[in-house]
C-alpha cells in the first residue's frame, strides 16, 4: 500500500468497526464550545421546558459582555416597579478556588409584574444554580438565566450559587471572585450590578492554624496519660489525721492477666468505716483514701487495658492525626461532625472529670463547715482555702504564741504535719476531748480535700488536653474557614 493511501484506509476501517462511537464523538464535539466540563451537570427536567414570557426580555437577547470595572457594585436593583435586594452578609462571604458561595436575593414588585428574569453570570467560575419558589432556569453564555413567577403580593427569595474555579483579579491586582446580576422586568428595561466577593485560601489558612496547635500541644498530648497515672512525690506515707481506723492491707481484684503466669493482685488499704460519720463524709473519705493509697496516681489510667486510658488514648491519637493531615481543599469540611462524634463517644471520660471536680467541691464545703463549728468567732472568707482553714483551727485549739508561729508556715502539707505534732503535744489547756475530736475531724476533712485536689488537678489536665484541644480546633476553624459553603 502506498503511503498516501494509508490515512483513507484507516478511516474506512474505523467507520466499519467503530461507527456508533465515532458518530457519538462527532455529535458531542458539536456541543463542546458551550460546555464547562469542570462544572457541567444534568439539568433538571423543567429547565428544558422553561419558556420566558413574551413580555420579558429573553435571556438570549442579552449579548454576552466582558465584565467592566465601572459598573457600580450595589446591593439593590430597581427597575420597572421591581426592587431586588442582595443580603448584606452574603456580600462579605469569602470564597475559595474550588468552593462556592450563595447570594440570597429578595425580589419585590409594585408595578404589576407577574414574571421577571434574573441573569447571573460568572467572571471566573460558574453559576451552579438559581433556586427558589417559582423559578425555572436555563443556561446562557457565562451563567444561568432564571424565569421567576412573582407572587400576587409580597416578595420572593432567590438563591444564586456561584462557584469560583479560577481566581480572578481586580484593577488593584488583588484576587477576587466576581459575578454579574441583571434584573429584567416584564415591562422592559434592566438594572445591573457586579458583585466582587473576597477571595481567600481558607483550607491553607486553617492548615497553618492546625500546624501551630500541633506544635503547641504535641508534648502535652503525648505526656498527659503518663502524668495522670504517675504517683506524686512528697506525699505522706499515711494519713496525718486518719478519718477512721484503717484496716490491714486487703488484697482485692486478684486476677491472672492474659499472657502472664502470675496473678496481678492489687493491694488496697480499706477504711473500716465510722459509725458516727455521715454518709456524705464517708463517701468523701473513701474517695480520698483511694487517692492516698495510690500516692496521688489515678488508678483508672495505670494500665493500657483500662477503659479510661483506652478511650483517652484513642481520642488524643485521633486529634493528633487530624492536626497532622496533609492540606487539601476540603479540609474545612466536617469539623463540627468530628468534634460532636468524639464528644458523644467519650461520656465516660467527661463524666469522670466532672465527678472529680464535684467531689472536691463537696469536700471543701464540708471542711469549711467543720472549721466554722469549732472556730465560730474567727473571721474569714466563706470559701477559704486549706491553709486559711488550718490557721483558724490552730487559732482555736493552740496557745496564742504557738498559733501565731503556725500561721507563718507555708504549704498545706507542712501545716497539717505541724498541727498534728502540736495537738499531740502542748495544746491549749482548755481543749476538751470533744473539742479535740472536732478539730481532728475538721483537719481530716481538709486533708481529704487535698488528696481529692490532686485527683481533680489531674482530671483537669486531661480535660484541657482532650477537650481543650477540641475547642482550640473549633476556634481555629471559626477564624479561618470563612469561605462560602
Amino acid at each position: 500500500m502506498k503511503l498516501p493511501e494509508l490515512a483513507p484506509a484507516i478511516l474506512r476501517r474505523c467507520l466499519r468497526r467503530c461507527a456508533l462511537p465515532f458518530a457519538i464523538g462527532i455529535a458531542l464535539a458539536g456541543f463542546a464550545p458551550t460546555m464547562d466540563l469542570a462544572t457541567a451537570k444534568k439539568l433538571p427536567p423543567h429547565a428544558k421546558r422553561a419558556v420566558v414570557a413574551k413580555a420579558v426580555a429573553p435571556a438570549s437577547a442579552i449579548p454576552a459582555e466582558p465584565f467592566s470595572n465601572d459598573v457600580p457594585a450595589k446591593s439593590e436593583l430597581t427597575v420597572g416597579g421591581l426592587h431586588a435586594t442582595l443580603a448584606a452578609d452574603d456580600l462579605k462571604t469569602a470564597i475559595a478556588a474550588g468552593g462556592s458561595a450563595y447570594l440570597n436575593v429578595t425580589i419585590a414588585e409594585a408595578g404589576g409584574n407577574q414574571q421577571v428574569s434574573l441573569i447571573a453570570e460568572a467572571e471566573a467560575g460558574s453559576i451552579r444554580s438559581i433556586s427558589g419558589t417559582g423559578v425555572k432556569s436555563s443556561p446562557v453564555a457565562g451563567g444561568l438565566a432564571a424565569q421567576i413567577a412573582l407572587p400576587a403580593k409580597g416578595s420572593t427569595n432567590i438563591a444564586v450559587e456561584f462557584a469560583l474555579q479560577v481566581s480572578g483579579k481586580g484593577p488593584d491586582g488583588r484576587p477576587r471572585g466576581r459575578l454579574r446580576l441583571t434584573l429584567l422586568p416584564q415591562k422592559g428595561g434592566r438594572d445591573v450590578t457586579i458583585v466582587a466577593l473576597p477571595v481567600a485560601d481558607c483550607a491553607s489558612d486553617y492548615k497553618a492554624e492546625l500546624v501551630k496547635l500541633d506544635a503547641e500541644r504535641r508534648q502535652r498530648m503525648v505526656s498527659t496519660l503518663d502524668a495522670v497515672a504517675a504517683a506524686e512525690p512528697g506525699l505522706p506515707s499515711a494519713w496525718l489525721f486518719p478519718p477512721a481506723k484503717l484496716a490491714k492491707p486487703v488484697v482485692v481484684a486478684c486476677k491472672v492477666q492474659k499472657g502472664r503466669k502470675q496473678a496481678a493482685c492489687p493491694v488496697a488499704q480499706l477504711l473500716t468505716g465510722d459509725a458516727t460519720a455521715s454518709p456524705e463524709d464517708a463517701a468523701i473519705f473513701e474517695r480520698a483514701n483511694a487517692v492516698q493509697q495510690q500516692k496521688g496516681a489515678l488508678p483508672q489510667f495505670q494500665h493500657r487495658t483500662q477503659p479510661f486510658r483506652q478511650a483517652s488514648f484513642t481520642l488524643l491519637n485521633s486529634l493528633r492525626m487530624y492536626m497532622e493531615q496533609d492540606p487539601h481543599p476540603a479540609l474545612c469540611n466536617g469539623v463540627d461532625y468530628m468534634i460532636g462524634y468524639y464528644q458523644g463517644r467519650t461520656s465516660l471520660v467527661k463524666s469522670a472529670i466532672a465527678d472529680a471536680q464535684g467531689t472536691l467541691a463537696t469536700a471543701q464545703s464540708l471542711a469549711a463547715a467543720k472549721v466554722a463549728a469549732i472556730a465560730p468567732k474567727v473571721s474569714g472568707p466563706p470559701q477559704a482555702d486549706a491553709d486559711e482553714l488550718l490557721d483558724r483551727i490552730a487559732g482555736a485549739v493552740l496557745p496564742a504564741v504557738q498559733a501565731s508561729a503556725f500561721a507563718s508556715l507555708h504549704g498545706t502539707w507542712s501545716k497539717l504535719a505541724a498541727l498534728r505534732l502540736a495537738m499531740t503535744g502542748a495544746a491549749s489547756p482548755d481543749l476538751t476531748p470533744s473539742r479535740r475530736a472536732e478539730a481532728e475531724a475538721a483537719a481530716s476533712m481538709i486533708e481529704a480535700s487535698q488528696y481529692l485536689a490532686i485527683a481533680a488537678t489531674k482530671y483537669s489536665r486531661l480535660d484541657e488536653t482532650i477537650y481543650g484541644t477540641m475547642s482550640a480546633i473549633a476556634d481555629a476553624h471559626k477564624r479561618t474557614c470563612v469561605c462560602g459553603t
